[in-house]
């Protein structure tokens, strides 16, 4: 009888309404791959820049004219990136919604609110690379674009860098609130976006690179701690 009582009891300490990060089949998986077409995605936009910031029409034109297969990947990329990583976001909140629901919700909406935009990034840099090899006078596409820019992508814009930015932040603190996940996978995806910022606003290329290593690192390990 004793035993029986034993093996029903649950184990001490764990939080047994908390859902796994195995209720999302592939989750783990999905965030293997996140991370690895994230770094190819800004790797290959490094090759294109040159150094560059890339941040004007004209400047990123002149990147898909240089290396239209590196601009290619990037939005090839891009797209499985944010196909993957929405979901391996909302399977991470699950993972930390029992111990840090309020923390894990409002990151999870961000991210993913975040990342679902990444696609619009990626379609743009597809539809430059279109004019790059189109013959003709690109200004008149640049005029367009920086003339005649529209609200809803100036909104969809913003919520991607505000999404990502906030959201990367506001999940890396439920991550370290989170008694089962690494101090260590907190801080990175803590300090993953400012990373990434950084390195846009510097022109250093290669330093989003590294932030989407940091990225990737952080959530596969919160997912297979709290499976």
């Amino acid at each position: 009888m004793s035993t029986r009582v034993e093996q029903d009891r649950p184990a001490r300490g764990r939080d047994e309404t908390a859902p796994a990060a195995g209720g999302l089949p592939g989750a783990l998986p999905a965030a293997v791959l996140a991370g690895l077409a994230l770094v190819a995605s800004n790797a290959s936009i490094a090759v294109a820049a040159q150094g560059s910031t890339l941040a004007t029409t004209e400047a990123t034109l002149a990147a898909a004219e240089r290396h239209p297969v590196a601009m290619e990947l990037t939005s090839a990329f891009g797209m499985l990136a944010s196909l993957l990583l929405v979901p391996a976001t909302w399977a991470l909140v699950l993972a930390l919604r029992g111990r840090v629901p309020r923390l894990a919700a409002v990151g999870g909406w961000l991210t993913g609110s975040g990342y679902l935009m990444f696609t619009v990034l990626s379609a743009d840099s597809l539809l430059l690379l279109a004019v790059s090899r189109t013959p003709g006078d690109p200004s008149v596409f640049v005029r367009a674009v920086d003339e005649h820019g529209s609200v809803t992508a100036l909104v969809a814009y913003a919520v991607l860098g505000l999404g990502a930015l906030v959201g990367g932040v506001v999940l890396g603190i439920a991550m370290l609130r989170h008694p089962d996940v690494p101090g260590w996978a907190g801080w990175l995806l803590v300090l993953a976006e400012p990373v990434r910022v950084a390195g846009l606003l510097t022109g250093m290329s290669w330093v989003p690179v590294v932030a989407s290593a940091m990225l990737g690192t952080a959530f596969v390990a919160a997912l297979r701690t709290t499976r």
